[in-house]
């Protein structure tokens, strides 16, 4: 299953290569290029890492973690959902100590690179797919100890499926939802040794991740 999806993709990342060598491009054409490209090299290691979601759920997963820049790595996963965030009338906004984050903030945790980017890009999903359309979704970077990130968005999680939150196939309301973005970033989580909490509140009407991090 995987080589027939691994098969087509390695020539979607192929052939932006290939464009890039004509020099009559523009630099929004080559924006566009490298876009495909990374988000192709991105989808392979997806696949690649299927196998480890499969160990995580049977508990035998073993992490290998290294430092990674959380901050640059959900910028990526923000750029990747740009169409998501269009389609839904939404905004990601970034903040580092509850403040908005400039060019220079960093986040550097212990982590494992794949991984951390399928699980911020499965709870962001989450957070574009329940906001209410004109609606903000603040991300905050904590460099405390221990170290944490926090996505909050407007909106509540049904009241059916709160005590089930982080469990397989549970969802409520979403057209497409499958019920598998929150149970997987549980399992990511778990693996790498975060903890990770949901809060919903129907007096603010709002609903934060929080994922806090091992020094």
């Amino acid at each position: 299953m995987r080589h027939d999806l691994k098969t087509p993709l390695n020539a979607i990342v192929s052939l932006p290569q290939l464009l890039k060598e004509d020099g009559n491009l523009t630099l929004e054409q080559r924006d566009y290029l490298n876009h495909i490209e990374r988000s192709g090299w991105r989808m392979l290691r997806m696949i690649n890492s299927s196998l480890d979601i499969f160990k995580m759920e049977e508990g035998s997963y073993r992490c290998s973690l290294s430092p990674n820049d959380l901050v640059s790595i959900t910028k990526e996963v923000v750029d990747s959902l740009q169409s998501s965030l269009k389609r839904y009338d939404c905004k990601i906004i970034l903040h580092y100590n509850a403040k908005v984050a400039n060019d220079s903030n960093t986040l550097v945790i212990q982590t494992e690179e794949t991984n951390i980017h399928n699980m911020m890009s499965n709870l962001l999903t989450n957070a574009i797919e329940a906001s209410p359309a004109g609606s903000d979704i603040i991300v905050n970077f904590a460099n405390s100890s221990p170290k944490s990130l926090s996505i909050t968005n407007k909106g509540v999680v049904p009241k059916t499926i709160r005590d089930h939150f982080f469990k397989k196939y549970k969802t409520y309301g979403k057209k497409h939802g499958t019920g598998l973005g929150a149970y997987s970033a549980k399992l990511i989580a778990d693996a790498l040794g975060y903890k990770i909490e949901m809060q919903t509140s129907d007096e603010i009407n709002e609903t934060t991740i929080t994922i806090t991090f091992c020094d």
